[in-house]
């Protein structure tokens, strides 16, 4: 009778001690990595606590940022490839184009199997922090533990959101002002995408972990700052869709959660100066 209790009260707090030892978010946190090109790694490292959690995102979000720099090599060598050969003067012998359409099939399928590659990893390193191993991606470039030993961001999270505020109008200028085709069209697209998969979530984090450092000293409304553009957003979705039939009212809404973010951030900036000047730091000794 004693031996069964002792069993059953084993089986029944095994699954909370499994937990506490290895968190869930530790274990998803590389599917959502997969999901978001590495994005939901970055945001579970800098907003996690658990130690488990950190690691398996850091290693995550390394290797996602090998691959995003893979991929930024390869369009771009494939774009200036297609750029010099569509507007070179001088028509290229065979041989050079021969060779330039054997550079973009080699590069193309390397693409392919890196990303073949990124699920098969993802899958294992799910199933490692399952098992309470933290799994290190082969060839994946420490980016993360260099840029912490140099001190973290550059500015710290009110850099990124510096860094945010400045950016966003030149990639808004470039896609509204630019043209629509060639090499130019393409870095747009990419921006724009930056800016809704790297930047915007980036900025979050970077509102609100500035947020939370300032508040023993300062409130700051780093919720509203947050909330404020996304209730825009979706109203303006809304507003797009239902009154202005617009062929495209997500990506309105996209625009205009970046025009009300900048606006945003702009806001939550200044405010911050301001209370930094009013409220200005004691001298250390």
């Amino acid at each position: 009778m004693t031996s069964e209790n002792t069993h059953d009260v084993t089986a029944s707090t095994e699954g909370p001690r499994l937990l506490e030892t290895r968190p869930i978010a530790g274990i998803l946190v590389h599917p959502l990595a997969l999901l978001t090109m590495g994005v939901g790694a970055g945001i579970c490292y800098l907003v996690s606590s658990n130690e488990f959690t950190r690691a398996n995102a850091r290693n995550a979000l390394d290797w996602h940022l090998t691959v995003w720099a893979l991929m930024v090599t390869a369009f771009g060598a494939m774009g200036g490839g297609a750029v010099v050969a569509e507007t070179s003067v001088i028509s290229l012998p065979p041989l050079a184009g021969q060779l330039t359409g054997i550079l973009f099939f080699a590069l193309f399928a390397l693409l392919m199997v890196v990303l073949f590659w990124t699920l098969l990893a993802g899958g294992f390193a799910t199933l490692m922090a399952a098992f309470g191993t933290v799994w290190r991606y082969p060839l994946s470039v420490a980016v993360v533990d260099r840029l912490e030993r140099r001190g973290g961001v550059p500015g710290g999270w009110l850099g990124v959101i510096v860094g945010y505020v400045v950016l966003t109008p030149l990639v808004m200028a470039g896609v509204l002002t630019g043209p629509h085709g060639g090499p130019f069209f393409f870095l747009s697209f990419a921006g724009v995408a930056g800016l809704t998969m790297v930047g915007a979530p980036l900025a979050v984090v970077a509102v609100y972990r500035h947020g939370i450092q300032g508040r023993a000293t300062q409130p700051r409304p780093a919720g509203l700052t947050i909330a404020i553009p996304v209730v825009i957003a979706l109203a303006g979705f809304v507003l797009r869709s239902e009154y202005a039939h617009s062929l495209n009212p997500s990506g309105d809404a996209i625009y205009i959660f970046f025009v009300a973010f900048w606006l945003s951030l702009t806001c939550y900036l200044w405010k911050t100066t301001r209370d930094r000047d009013s409220n200005p730091q004691p001298n250390s000794p």
